[in-house]
C-alpha cells in the first residue's frame, strides 16, 4: 500500500497525540464539518474577541452544502475483533503489576468486539490512566483558557510572520474547502493549524471519533466509579503539538495537498493503521513517523528534534509516570497511543531498562 508520506505523518499524530483535537468526536455526516476540541476553542475565543466574524463563518459554514459523501468507518475496519499490542509491567520489589495498552484514538469501539484480555485488565484495575482526558477540558472554561494560551501567539506575531505565503495560501484553503476556517485562527501557531487540517480531513470519514477509544474507557470508569487519571499534563500535550519549528511546519504544511484529504485517501490512511494496531503489528508507527526520506537535508535536524518532543521525549515521561504508579501500588490500567510503545524507545523498553519485568501479553 502506498502511503503519501506528508500525509502519513500528520496521520501519524492521530496515534501519537490524543490531546487538542480529541475527546470531542469527529462530526458524521449530518454536518460533514470537523469539529474537535481546537475548534470549540476557537469559537469560544472567537465570540468575545471577533464576534461579527464569528457569526459571519458560522453562517457561511450552515448555509453551505457539501455535496461529497464520506466514506464509512466501516469500511477500514475489517477486522471487528482485533488482538492489539499489551503488556503487563511488574515491580519485582514489591510484585505491584501495570497492564499496558497501546490505543488507536479514533476507534469507535461500538464498531469492535475487545477481546479478553483488555476485558479482564479493566475489571482489575481501579482506574484508567490516559494521555490526557480531554472531557475535562471541554467543560472547564479555565482549561480551555489554559489550553489556548499555550496554542497561541503571545508576543503579537500570526501565523503569518512564521510561514510562507504559500503555505498559508495552502491552509487556508483547505480549510475553507472544509467549511471549518475562522479568522481568529490566524492567532494559531502552526501546529495547531497542523492539527485542524487533520482533524478535518479525518471528517472526511463518517463514524470516526478522535478520541474513541479513550472515551470509551473513560466513561466506562466514571459509570462503574472507578478513577481517570492523566499522565500528562495539558502543556506537555500542547508543547507536543506545538513542537514544529517554523521551517518544518512550514514544508509540511506548503505539502498537504487536496488529494491528502479526500475520504478515499483518508479511508486507506485510516485502514493502514486501523489494520497494523489490531494486529499488534506496532512498530511501522515509529518507522512512519520517523521516515525522513523525503524531507529536504536542511530539515532533517528540524524533524527530529520534533521526532524526540512530540515521541521520545515523551516516552520518558511516561514510563517515569507508570514507575511512580507501581511504586505506589496504584493498579491502573495504562493507556497511551500504540506509537509510545514502537520501536526499541518506547514505553515498555524504558520500563525495562529501569529494572521492570516486562511481559508482552498479545
Amino acid at each position: 500500500m502506498k502511503i503519501k508520506r506528508t500525509a502519513a505523518l500528520l496521520s501519524a499524530l492521530v496515534l501519537t497525540c490524543s490531546a487538542v483535537s480529541c475527546e470531542e468526536y469527529v462530526e458524521s455526516s449530518e454536518s460533514k464539518k470537523s469539529k474537535g476540541l481546537l475548534h470549540s476553542i476557537t469559537t469560544t475565543e472567537a465570540v468575545s474577541e471577533t464576534e461579527t466574524e464569528s457569526e459571519s463563518t458560522s453562517e457561511t459554514e450552515s448555509n453551505t452544502e457539501d455535496s461529497s459523501e464520506p466514506a464509512s468507518v466501516s469500511s477500514f475496519i475489517t477486522d471487528t475483533t482485533p488482538e492489539p499490542a499489551m503488556w503487563k509491567v511488574t515491580d519485582p520489589a514489591t510484585g505491584n503489576h501495570l497492564n499496558l495498552l497501546g490505543t488507536i484514538h479514533i476507534v469507535d469501539l461500538n464498531e469492535i468486539t475487545l477481546p479478553d484480555y483488555i476485558l479482564e485488565a479493566y475489571d482489575e484495575c481501579e482506574g484508567v490512566a490516559v494521555e490526557y482526558d480531554m472531557s475535562e477540558v471541554t467543560s472547564d472554561m479555565a482549561q480551555i483558557q489554559e489550553l489556548a494560551s499555550y496554542l497561541v501567539y503571545t508576543d503579537g506575531s500570526k501565523i503569518t510572520d512564521h510561514i510562507s505565503p504559500e503555505a498559508y495560501a495552502n491552509a487556508k484553503k483547505l480549510l475553507e474547502d472544509a467549511n471549518v476556517y475562522n479568522p481568529i485562527y490566524d492567532n494559531y501557531k502552526p501546529g495547531a493549524w497542523l492539527d485542524i487540517i487533520q482533524t478535518a480531513a479525518s471528517s472526511n470519514v463518517e463514524g470516526v471519533k478522535a478520541a474513541g477509544f479513550e472515551g470509551y474507557f473513560t466513561d466506562k470508569c466514571r459509570a462503574d466509579g472507578k478513577e481517570v487519571v492523566n499522565i500528562e499534563s495539558l502543556k506537555i500535550q500542547a508543547e507536543a503539538l506545538t513542537a514544529y519549528s517554523d521551517d518544518y511546519a512550514d514544508y509540511l504544511i506548503k505539502n498537504y495537498k487536496v488529494e491528502d484529504v479526500d475520504p478515499e485517501t483518508q479511508n486507506e490512511q485510516l485502514k493502514f493503521m486501523y489494520d497494523k494496531w489490531s494486529t499488534g503489528d506496532i512498530d511501522c508507527f515509529v518507522e512512519l513517523f520517523t521516515d525522513n526520506s523525503a524531507v529536504p537535508d536542511d530539515l532533517k535536524d528540524d524533524q527530529e528534534d520534533f521526532n524526540n518532543k512530540m515521541l521520545f521525549d515523551r516516552n520518558k515521561g511516561m514510563a517515569e509516570k507508570a514507575s511512580e504508579y507501581l511504586k505506589e501500588g496504584k493498579q491502573y490500567f495504562f493507556m497511551v497511543g500504540s506509537a509510545h510503545y514502537a520501536g526499541d524507545k518506547g514505553v515498555d523498553d524504558i520500563l525495562k531498562d529501569m529494572g521492570y519485568e516486562v511481559e508482552r501479553v498479545a
